[in-house]
């Protein structure tokens, strides 16, 4: 009885010690794992500390060349006789400009790259045409009626062969290429994209043939010549010569001098129109009558 009463107690004595060793090993594996814890989450702390200051610095850096620039422009408007927001203006209104002329020039490359996959595939055809194989048995002509041939008369002297050929019928010529479409216009991406009002850029023109000294009766030729020229469309553009807006501004560069947002604005476009038509030709009805004679102005 005794033995039992110890090997129980040996049994549980056993256990003790294993659930000891086995809450000692948690105990260590927390420790474990707070440790990891911690140290991430220092990592983190680094990590995050360094994007800040680099953050810090690329904003020190923006502000720096903002700055720097706008004193170069300040200065150079100092040098030209202007002021600082109109040497801004002149240089987005280039921006804009290499824009503009870099979209016309993507234009009139795939205008010459679609020219010269037509006239490759007419002068496929045409070659493939003229090597089709004559079928034999085939008629010279189609519907011609067969001669008949007397027989000769037995005393008769046999015929002389024929010494000549019947003429060979020449091949057609090959259809010419037909001449390619104009591209599609694409209008270069801007703030704001392009504004096409027809009725409110003429509003805004009526108003202003005063200011250049003109009567109210020359808008009904301004109206006739934009009409003709644009459709008094913000975007109108010429796809071969790239002539481009409601007054057809050739190279389309010459609104900036009006404004820089010349790409999307009718105000802008109409205005440095205007002052085109004065210095050119007096009027808008001058203008007029001169594209009514040559079809241009």
């Amino acid at each position: 009885m005794v033995k039992i009463s110890g090997d129980k107690t040996a049994a549980l004595v056993n256990k003790a010690a294993a659930a000891g060793k086995v809450a000692a090993a948690l105990r260590e594996q927390e420790q474990l794992a707070r440790s990891e814890r911690e140290r991430l989450s220092g990592e983190a702390r680094a990590k995050s500390e360094a994007a800040r200051s680099a953050r810090d610095a690329l904003d020190r850096q923006v502000a720096g060349e903002q700055q720097h620039g706008g004193g170069l422009t300040a200065q150079l408007a100092a040098l030209r006789g202007t002021t600082a927001a109109l040497e801004g203006e002149y240089r987005q209104g280039q921006a804009a400009r290499a824009a503009y002329e870099a979209a016309q020039a993507a234009k009139r490359a795939a205008a010459e790259e679609q020219a010269r996959r037509q006239a490759e595939a007419a002068a496929k055809a045409a070659t493939a045409a003229a090597r089709q194989p004559h079928q034999p048995g085939a008629p010279a002509a189609t519907g011609a009626n067969p001669v008949q041939v007397d027989p000769a008369p037995a005393n008769s002297a046999p015929a002389a062969p024929a010494n000549h050929q019947a003429p060979a019928v020449p091949d057609a010529p090959p259809t010419a290429p037909a001449l390619p479409s104009p591209p599609a216009v694409v209008v270069p991406s801007v703030p704001g994209g392009a504004v096409n009002d027809p009725a409110g850029a003429k509003s805004y023109a009526s108003g202003r043939p005063a200011a250049f000294g003109w009567g109210q009766d020359q808008f009904l030729c301004l109206a006739r010549l934009w009409t003709k020229e644009s459709n008094w469309l913000t975007t109108a553009t010429n796809a071969w010569s790239g002539a481009y807006g409601i007054a057809r501004a050739l190279p389309p560069g010459k609104y900036a001098s009006a404004g820089s947002d010349w790409l999307t604005s009718y105000g802008t476009q109409v205005e440095w129109g205007l002052g085109y038509i004065r210095d050119r030709y007096g009027s808008p009805c001058g203008a007029w009558n001169h594209s009514t004679s040559l079809n241009w102005y």
